[in-house]
């Protein structure tokens, strides 16, 4: 059978638990988020975003440090900023895709379009 979540051999415990749900069972809502992002690369686009979040950090770090007077570069450490919010984003996606629920999907969300604003 393609699509359960059951092997074949299990079969579904009678018991209810205080929620209504069989004990071995989660919440359908969760199931399904579980299901959509079981083979979605969700942590690896995440560990990248974090990764572009600290190289934009370190990119600013450089020039502002190597900020030469013929240069004339005038920064207000925009990338520190915005490498900030990349990273933040991305930690939050990995935390949603080790814990996935609907808080959490919804939180990476938000994140990724603010990370996105900013950028």
């Amino acid at each position: 059978m393609v699509g359960t979540m059951f092997k074949k051999n299990d079969k579904p415990k009678e018991e209810n638990g205080a929620s209504g749900y069989a004990v071995g069972q989660k919440d359908p809502a969760t199931q399904i988020l579980e299901n959509k992002f079981a083979h979605h690369p969700l942590h690896l686009l995440s560990a990248g975003q974090v990764c572009l979040g600290v190289l934009s950090i370190l990119c600013q770090l450089v020039v502002s440090y190597s900020n030469d007077v013929h240069l004339n570069l005038y920064t207000v450490n925009e990338g520190i900023f915005c490498g900030v919010v990349f990273f933040t984003a991305g930690s939050v996606g990995l935390f949603a895709s080790h814990r996935i629920n609907q808080q959490n999907v919804t939180a990476f969300l938000v994140s990724n379009i603010l990370s996105s604003i900013f950028s």
